[in-house]
């Protein structure tokens, strides 16, 4: 592995610990309705973009298994499912989209609906027969526009991460 592609995923890695630290600090970061952003998602979803398909993958298991942790759920659920997405945005944007902030933005949205919508089902639909509607109007969809918002920061973090550690097959 070429030193550079060390170096970069070595800050991505650390990126992502330093992003679950500050979001699961209570009090540390903002609230919009007693919700927080989600960092972790936003960010696997920006180095999907940037990087090939297994990389991509492997930043989404880890990343998966960062939230699964934190949020107290089924260990699993999150990093296979940010697996399997993070390798599709990955594989779009290497041979089908232009890699630029509004597809950025774009794919953010659907890829954080898809994520969100998942674990509304799973948490709520699936379990419970009462306050699905409540749990879908005051948790998920605050939580989903307070982390939408982040995603142009979060983009052009990573890209900058990439475009300066980018080595020769990049």
């Amino acid at each position: 592995m070429d030193k550079r592609k060390a170096i970069r995923y070595l800050a991505y890695s650390l990126e992502l610990i330093v992003l679950f630290i500050l979001q699961e600090t209570p009090g540390l970061m903002f609230s919009l309705w007693g919700e927080r952003p989600s960092f972790l998602f936003l960010c696997m979803i920006a180095i999907a973009q940037f990087e090939s398909e297994i990389p991509a993958m492997a930043f989404g298991v880890f990343g998966g298994l960062l939230v699964d942790y934190g949020m107290g759920g089924v260990m699993g659920m999150h990093a296979l499912m940010m697996a399997v997405l993070c390798y599709v945005i990955s594989s779009f944007s290497r041979n089908l989209l232009r890699n630029n902030v509004l597809t950025a933005f774009i794919v953010s949205i659907g890829a954080l609906a898809l994520v969100f919508l998942c674990d509304w089902v799973f948490d709520y639909v699936l379990v419970y027969d009462q306050y699905r509607v409540y749990a879908l109007t005051h948790h998920y969809l605050p939580r989903y526009g307070i982390t939408v918002i982040w995603t142009p920061f979060t983009y052009f973090f990573n890209r900058a991460f990439f475009m300066r550690l980018r080595s020769a097959q990049d």
